[in-house]
């Protein structure tokens, strides 16, 4: 097992781990540890967020150390460090076409960073708190935020400009995510509520309720019918959109659900948690399809490459 700060490179096709306090990336059809065939150092304490590039070819990690690193997903060399936030990086987000990275971190921050070069290229900075989530939409116009102040806001992303602010009683926004199909804003909170938001009049569609604790996570489905959110109260919960109601719950994991993340086509679910563990879920009939442990402590951010070969997790 390694130690703090490590990556584990596993196969049977290059893959990624490090512990709690690092990187995870295994093939996905193999959902088994298997014998370590490199170990590198990265990361000083807990990593908060991942994400892969849209070519897949880049993971990018963050966390605790204030630090941002980017990843050659094939061979799990590290490239660059991207430094520049004063507090923890809790969030991540490709932009569609690859150029641009967004990071929102404790320091009350957003900053934006040419992925070529690694240069930070601009911040943005909100009212007071933690950033705590960041999401592009489809057609990398827009970057939504939230937080710790109650709020998420929209900016464009060429000019760097702030095109709505909206504050509400739901409390620390934990996560965000646009649709596919470019027509909502899912928000995620600790008033234990998914909210959903119409872009187009720019006001609330619906709040979605069932949990009993934060949501930490949510994910759409590439249709965008399916909506699916992760819980402190330990559950996963499927939406389904069309009929504005909830579809299937689902549990196993032993505490919190901090990340959740569909496979690409659809038909699985991936969760990981407090408990350590990641889990994968049939979404058709809601059964658990394997359960994969090795963290040291939780498992805070998932992601999974673009032709769902691999997944990351911090």
């Amino acid at each position: 097992m390694s130690g703090k700060g490590h990556i584990r490179i596993m196969c049977t096709r290059p893959c990624l781990w490090m512990t709690a306090w690092g990187l995870f990336l295994f093939p996905v059809s193999a959902f088994a540890l298997e014998q370590a065939t490199h170990l590198l150092t990265g990361h000083t304490n807990d990593v908060l967020a991942v994400a892969f590039s849209p070519d897949g070819r880049l993971v990018a990690s963050a966390g605790t150390d204030q630090t941002i690193r980017l990843w050659e997903a094939d061979s799990g060399r590290d490239l660059r460090v991207l430094r520049g936030h004063l507090g923890a990086v809790h969030a991540l987000a490709f932009l569609p076409n690859g150029k641009l990275l967004a990071s929102g971190g404790g320091d009350t921050s957003v900053r934006i960073w040419d992925v070529t070069g690694g240069k930070e290229l601009r911040a943005l900075t909100t009212a007071f708190g933690a950033v705590r989530a960041v999401t592009f939409s489809a057609d990398g116009s827009q970057l939504a935020t939230g937080g710790n102040d109650s709020t998420f806001r929209l900016w464009d992303v060429a000019s760097g400009r702030e095109l709505k602010s909206v504050r509400g009683q739901f409390g620390v926004v934990f996560a965000l995510r646009f649709s596919p199909d470019g027509k909502l804003l899912a928000t995620g909170s600790s008033d234990t509520q998914v909210h959903l938001w119409d872009l187009a009049p720019g006001r609330q569609r619906q709040a979605l309720t069932g949990h009993t604790g934060a949501v930490h996570g949510l994910a759409f489905q590439a249709n965008s019918q399916w909506l699916a959110s992760s819980s402190a109260d330990g559950s996963i919960r499927l939406w389904d959109l069309e009929r504005n109601e909830e579809h299937l719950t689902l549990t196993g994991h032993k505490g919190e659900v901090y990340a959740i993340t569909f496979s690409p086509d659809g038909r699985s679910l991936i969760s990981a948690g407090a408990d350590g563990t990641m889990r994968v879920w049939d979404v058709a009939s809601g059964n658990e399809r394997h359960s994969l442990g090795g963290h040291k402590g939780p498992v805070w951010s998932l992601a999974i490459s673009p032709d769902g070969a691999l997944i990351a997790s911090g």
